[in-house]
């Protein structure tokens, strides 16, 4: 297991060799491919040797390697600050450069006056294992998809080909995300953080636009803010607890008053990382502005698993704050970002901009669970972290495909698409169904924290008012992109091979994680949750044996049941709906559809089948367009209430410590 695990975090140095050493491009995709295959293969290996051995690698170190390691780890994250300082300067940005000082300064002060040592500095449990296996298999098949997503972007861009430094970036990235996700000490947590944030500082400003280079530093300034947050919480703990250990930070219970209290406060300040990392309000700006940044670094960083090392923390974090003052504003924080985002969806035509809100709002979700704190609150969230994952990485990467084939990513020149692409068409169809509708785990686990938070009226409207939301903009979008042409004739979809299999593969992922919601929450979850609540008297409570109920009934295999219903009747019910309306479609002859008369004869060969010969020859369209309600949701005044609303939720946080 210890010996797949570092072949593992091995394999991403060897792919970021690779990439920038092979100049032929060809030579270059094809390591990628098989390097990616590797990775694939490594990560499942270990998570089903984890599954079955219930329990995860772990690498002890002696006192002395251990603090060798450490202090090269402690060199590294030095240069990684000195590059951004250089970065900003040379930019004229000094935001940047600023926040990196400070994190410098504090960085000096903790390895003179406190740097407390852990010998098990790499330790995967059952949440690591989940956010490790999110990158190792959502991340080589972004790869995979990559190799035949760039080419055309580049030759879309024009300029001279950088695909070997965007390979190396991602790797990089990869390494630096197995890495995070089994690091015990903090402090190690802390540098592969940052490592995360540069990289996606640089493919942000990958295409080297004026709004690619603004946009980056604007992530740039956010995360760091995050990282100074990061090292003066880690700073607060280890004088306080005298601890580094992660695992013995989670075993803290914060109980009284949190006034004056310099452990809460080091708490406090992890969430506040957390929050930028994932994107929460007021700090989403950064993920709305990192859209620019080609499509793959869009699945894989800036929804599928960078923003997941955010909501992780906090996650990790469920079992100290559980049940406190600071554990409910967490809850209405999160719930608040999940409504909020929601709302200002509605306005959007960009789907990517859809995309990256709907993000936002199930990244406050999930934390709005670990704030909550119940059993059932904490396997929801960390259900929902991995659902979200797989179906918003294919959305993205549907997205992207669309984008290539038609020139436009906005929702509104979709119509017609599933007889122009089929294929893409029906994947994206499935992923807005998977974030919208039953059998899909996303429903589930949104119906679970609707039962947790029952015993919160304010965070329990969030969460109904954002699914009320949700719903609306999601069907927009679907009514688009499913809408038939007057022309009976499908053309043929001419998507890459790599990007094809790559869309089938993530299309299965979405169908297998929802069908096996039961074995995933027995086999990986069930013993983390137990084990995390286990101490925490606030698990012992009435209130939380009611919230509780949902979780355990889905360890089953049979009789499973959700809020009164028969959960496997019902997704078998969904199931065989769902195989049965595309057949009856494919039996529907074309000459049931007859074309509308606009007072002109039909023109060309238009996929949409709605262009018509007008007066003097003049070619017209009907163009049927959605309600975006621009004037409501997405007004300046309303965005700023919400900015405002979630800064004060973040001076009350840390108002209470203080």
């Amino acid at each position: 297991m210890n010996l797949l695990f570092c072949l593992l975090i091995l394999l991403p140095a060897a792919g970021l060799t690779l990439s920038l050493v092979i100049r032929d491009p060809r030579a270059r995709n094809a390591a990628v491919i098989a390097v990616s295959a590797l990775i694939l293969a490594a990560g499942c290996a270990v998570g089903a040797g984890a599954i079955v051995n219930q329990a995860g690698p772990s690498i002890a170190f002696s006192h002395k390697t251990a603090h060798i390691l450490s202090g090269c780890i402690t060199g590294a994250d030095v240069l990684l600050l000195f590059f951004v300082m250089w970065c900003g300067v040379r930019k004229r940005r000094y935001t940047s450069p600023f926040l990196a000082g400070g994190q410098f300064v504090l960085l000096l002060f903790f390895e003179i006056y406190a740097r407390p040592e852990t010998d098990l500095p790499l330790f995967v449990d059952q949440l690591s294992l989940v956010l490790l296996l999110l990158a190792a298999v959502i991340g080589p098949l972004i790869l995979i998809f990559s190799a035949g997503y760039m080419h055309v972007h580049e030759a879309h861009k024009g300029g001279k080909s950088r695909q070997n430094v965007f390979y190396g970036i991602i790797f990089a990235f990869l390494f630096a995300m197995f890495l995070l996700a089994a690091s015990d000490n903090i402090c190690w947590l802390y540098t592969f953080w940052e490592i995360t944030t540069v990289c996606s500082f640089l493919l942000i400003q990958f295409d080297k636009t004026e709004e690619s280079v603004r946009n980056a530093f604007r992530t740039l300034d956010l995360n760091m803010l995050g990282g100074f947050c990061f090292i003066s919480g880690i700073i607060l703990l280890s004088l306080f607890c005298n601890t580094v250990s992660l695992h013995d930070i989670c075993k803290l219970r914060l109980a009284g008053s949190l006034s004056g209290n310099f452990i809460a406060l080091g708490i406090v300040l992890l969430c506040i990382a957390g929050f930028t990392k994932a994107a929460m309000f007021p700090f989403h700006n950064w993920l709305l502005g990192a859209m620019v940044a080609p499509t793959p670094v869009s699945a894989l960083l800036h929804s599928s698993t960078m923003v997941k090392a955010g909501v992780y923390l906090v996650i990790r974090l469920c079992p100290v704050i559980s049940g406190t003052t600071l554990g409910s504003i967490v809850a209405a924080a999160g719930g608040f970002t999940f409504m909020a985002a929601s709302v200002l969806a509605v306005s959007q035509s960009n789907a990517k901009k859809v995309l990256a809100y709907s993000t936002i709002a199930n990244l406050g979700l999930i934390i709005c669970c670990a704030g909550i704190g119940t059993k059932a609150a904490l396997g929801a969230a960390i259900l929902l972290m991995i659902f979200h994952a797989v179906s918003k990485g294919m959305l993205f990467l549907a997205v992207g495909t669309i984008e290539q084939t038609i020139g436009s990513r906005n929702i509104e020149d979709m119509q017609g698409l599933l007889k122009k692409m089929p294929f893409t068409t029906a994947v994206t169809a499935v992923g807005i169904i998977s974030m919208l509708l039953p059998p899909f785990g996303v429903l589930l686990t949104k119906w679970i924290a609707i039962e947790a938070a029952v015993w919160s009226p304010l965070v329990l409207m969030f969460i109904i008012l954002g699914s009320a939301f949700t719903i609306v903009f999601w069907a927009k979008w679907i009514g688009i992109i499913s809408t038939m042409s007057y022309k009976p004739r499908y053309e043929r979809e001419n998507t890459l091979p790599c990007m094809r299999t790559v869309l089938s593969a993530l299309l299965g992922l979405v169908l297998l994680c929802s069908c096996f919601i039961g074995f995933i929450y027995k086999a990986v979850l069930e013993s983390y949750v137990e084990g995390a609540m286990l101490f925490n008297s606030y698990s012992e409570s009435l209130r939380l044996d009611i919230n509780d109920m949902s979780v355990i009934r889905l360890s089953g295999i049979t009789g499973d049941t959700v809020g009164g219903f028969a959960v496997m009747a019902v997704f078998l019910l969904i199931f065989i709906l769902m195989l049965f309306i595309p057949w009856m479609v494919s039996k529907t002859k074309s000459e049931i559809i007859r074309p509308p008369y606009f007072g002109g004869e039909l023109y060309g060969n238009d996929i949409r089948g709605i262009d018509f010969m007008g007066p003097k020859d003049k070619v017209e369209q009907v163009i049927v367009r959605n309600y975006y309600f621009r004037g409501v949701f997405g007004s300046d005044t309303l965005a700023r209430l919400f900015l405002s609303v979630s800064i004060g939720i973040i001076l009350i946080m840390v108002g209470v410590t203080l």
